[in-house]
């Protein structure tokens, strides 16, 4: 694996003779990759308003709260949880 430490990186004039960023090499016997969650956000503009959500925060209200979450939606869905 590589990773890259921003050693200066966020100063707008770094120290003479400073390096900005630090490439590492990782080398592991095991590594667990994961690649994410299932439920992703779609990206919209206005997507971080109120009353926006994503299918298992809706879910949640219901299970939770006994809540109905809208009376109309409009749904975009990318997996199950949409579903």
């Amino acid at each position: 694996y590589g990773a890259i430490e921003r050693v200066n990186d966020h100063l707008p004039v770094p120290p003479e003779h400073q390096v900005r960023q630090r490439l590492w090499r990782i080398v592991a016997k095991r590594c667990v990759v994961a690649a994410g969650a299932l439920e992703r956000p779609i990206v919209f503009a206005g997507n971080d308003t109120p009353g926006v959500m994503m299918a298992s925060a809706m879910r949640s209200y219901i299970n939770r709260y006994a809540a109905k979450p809208a009376r109309r939606i409009a749904l975009f869905t990318n997996n199950e949880d949409g579903w």
